[in-house]
């Protein structure tokens, strides 16, 4: 670090990346340099081996300066920059000089508005106790999902109606495949699963338990490249794929092994869709 006309800097112009100011002419400091004693209190109090940089896309060169200085201090952890782009409306940016930005809490409360309305007109019998624990599973699904199932580096471009919508992309859908699920378990009473396969003939059911193979390995490719829209896209694969099965293939009618198989069949898809979910950040119910 070097003094610059009354500013604190670090000249990094020979790895291409300009100089990074810390300190101001008036003793201001910059982000840079209250981000260097950051990384310090993190390895003293965590001793990661990697340190992952959740932070917009047009921090990107900031960050590259960040690392670079830290690498300078000799300092040896892995750092990322894990980037994402801004959420914009559909008719454009949102900005303050414009008057289109919108609060978290007024987002939240319209989401929860719009899901109350959506279960009272299904279920006018429910309890408020009830209306409530299912409205809040369907706004928080409709927001994290409506976000984790874009790929980092695009805009996403927020639509409240679809968001919440039962049908489609979107994380109330996968709650009432869930809760489809449940209940067709729950008329099964207790008629005995089991996980084998030999009587799972059809062309859907074929597709399903291929799909549930590859979950661990969707799971770890999405921690591998920090790319939560990867499972999220597994997961509705998933859901559209039982919603073709529950279509075209009977389960409560049949007897025997053919029964029993297609019960664990639709449990496991039932319990791939729960854990995943819960990855995603995002609860279920078994009623909707």
């Amino acid at each position: 670090m070097k003094e610059s006309e009354g500013a604190w800097i670090v000249d990094l112009t020979d790895q291409d990346l300009g100089v990074n100011l810390l300190i101001k002419t008036d003793g201001t400091l910059l982000y840079n340099a209250k981000d260097l004693g950051l990384a310090m209190k993190k390895e003293e109090d965590y001793h990661s081996t990697r340190s992952i940089y959740v932070v917009d896309e047009r921090q990107s060169h900031a960050l590259k300066q960040l690392f670079a200085t830290l690498k300078l201090m000799g300092f040896e952890r892995e750092l990322q920059h894990l980037s994402y782009e801004f959420v914009t409306l559909e008719g454009g940016a949102m900005a303050a000089r414009k008057g289109n930005v919108i609060r978290y809490e007024d987002l939240r409360d319209e989401l929860l508005g719009e899901a109350r309305r959506e279960t009272q007109s299904r279920h006018e019998d429910w309890s408020k106790k009830k209306v409530e624990k299912v409205v809040r599973a369907v706004a928080f699904a409709a927001l994290r999902f409506s976000m984790l199932k874009q790929d980092n580096g695009k805009k996403i471009v927020f639509n409240l109606k679809e968001a919440v919508s039962f049908e489609g992309f979107t994380g109330p859908y996968l709650l009432y495949t869930y809760a489809r699920i449940q209940s067709l378990l729950k008329k099964a009473g207790r008629k005995k699963a089991k996980a084998t396969t030999a009587t799972l003939t059809h062309p859907t059911e074929h597709q399903l338990v291929f799909l549930l193979a590859k979950y661990p390995e969707i799971v770890f490719d999405t921690a591998q490249t920090l790319a939560p829209s990867m499972l999220a896209q597994f997961l509705f694969d998933l859901a559209k794929t039982f919603a073709e099965f529950y279509a075209q293939v009977p389960v409560l009618t049949k007897e025997g092994p053919e029964l029993s198989e297609r019960l664990a069949l639709v449990r496991a898809v039932g319990d791939v869709l729960r854990q995943g979910l819960a990855l995603l950040g995002i609860e279920v119910v078994d009623e909707m």
